[in-house]
């Protein structure tokens, strides 16, 4: 349950317990509201996440789906970033997790994030 491990590092804002979870060789790719894209690679993401654990806030997820494959997992949520107030920072997004297995654990190896959701 790698995306559950993901999912709760994200929420606490701990950007080393996702480095143990995102692969090293993920292919993140965020689809903007005029359907442009914009692909990161670990680095880039990791940088991301930096800049957006500096503000306080509380993220929510809600899983939507969840599949079992041979060689790992895939899963799909929805994604809220809300401050103390319980506002909206910006609009919700839907994204697809692919997960890998490995040796002794599993890895997020790709990331798929369409972005401004409206409710």
């Amino acid at each position: 349950m790698a995306y559950f491990h993901l999912l709760a590092a994200w929420r606490n804002q701990d950007i080393d317990k996702m480095k143990e979870i995102i692969s090293k060789d993920i292919c993140a790719v965020f689809i903007k509201e005029d359907c442009n894209t914009h692909e990161m690679n670990y680095d880039e993401l990791m940088n991301l996440f930096q800049q957006r654990f500096k503000d306080d806030q509380d993220w929510r997820f809600e899983v939507m789906y969840r599949a079992n494959r041979t060689d790992g997992n895939i899963v799909v949520t929805e994604i809220i970033r809300e401050n103390e107030r319980h506002e909206l920072l910006e609009d919700k997004a839907l994204c697809t997790m692919y997960f890998h297995k490995e040796k002794t654990s599993n890895k997020l190896v790709r990331f798929d994030m369409v972005m401004g959701l409206k409710d």
